[in-house]
């Protein structure tokens, strides 16, 4: 099993975080890579991410991660620096850096997997999920929505809370 997961809001608190720059008052580096100096990636990382990551062996592990151009021009460093100070390089067999749709990006990693592998995809965005289903329509694509309270009614696409609802959801299948 290989697994693409995405960073912000799947294994990153970003509404935490971006709450918490907000309430320090530093919003205006929010979205520069000069934040990475003020904070710690790691006090930010859902705490099901460690003990989650250490029960997967590293080559099986890849982060697929999109900056958004139209957060500035700072967007992409910023995103890099983010990753660079998460510290997951030992954790991870690679961090791919992208801008826009995952679907391909996401078809090209797994193009690199032996071809009986399984290959699963964990993202918050229901239009990343649905473009990697379309390019690799037989992996197993979950949709993470960390809000248990929220309720997403998705046919073609779990819905997951935790990393462990992943292992849950593909014992099942």
């Amino acid at each position: 099993m290989k697994y693409i997961l995405d960073f912000d809001r799947t294994l990153f608190d970003t509404d935490l975080f971006i709450k918490q720059v907000v309430a320090d008052g530093h919003q205006e580096t929010l979205m520069t890579p000069k934040i990475w100096d003020q904070y710690a990636v790691i006090d930010f990382l859902y705490p099901d991410v460690f003990p989650w990551l250490s029960t997967k062996q590293t080559k099986d592990l890849h982060i697929l991660t999109a900056w958004t151009p139209g957060y500035g021009l700072q967007a992409e460093a910023m995103q890099q620096k983010k990753l660079t100070a998460a510290n997951l390089e030992s954790l991870v067999a690679a961090i791919t850096f992208i801008s826009g749709d995952k679907g391909k990006p996401a078809a090209k990693i797994a193009s690199q997997f032996p071809p009986q592998e399984t290959v699963v995809f964990v993202d918050d965005r229901i239009e990343n999920c649905l473009s990697v289903k379309q390019n690799l329509p037989n992996s197993v694509t979950c949709l993470m929505v960390r809000n248990p309270e929220i309720v997403s009614e998705i046919p073609v696409i779990p819905v997951v809370h935790t990393l462990y609802d992943i292992d849950a959801m593909i014992g099942s299948l």
